[in-house]
């Protein structure tokens, strides 16, 4: 499965150690060895959150996209700064 809109807003916390991500709206779904099409992908996401490859427009991709939403939302944590602007 590939949720393909990974973002803060997508999340919901009922407390710290318990979360939910909500949103499925784009999700694709494809086997651990299959990848979407970019047909699937040019529409989903939220731009400051897709990966170089989407932007990019390469040709397939696979959940990597949601690794490295997840990823930049991290990194936004742990540097309490914000890195996507809207």
């Amino acid at each position: 499965m590939i949720h393909r809109d990974i973002k803060p807003t997508n999340f919901l916390f009922r407390d710290a150690d318990n979360f939910r991500l909500i949103d499925f709206g784009l999700v694709q779904t494809v086997d651990n060895s299959e990848f979407c099409s970019i047909a699937f992908v040019n529409r989903a996401g939220t731009r400051g959150y897709r990966p170089p490859e989407v932007l990019l427009r390469f040709q397939l991709h696979s959940t990597a996209i949601d690794v490295w939403a997840a990823g930049t939302i991290f990194l936004s944590l742990l540097r309490s700064v914000i890195l996507v602007r809207f």
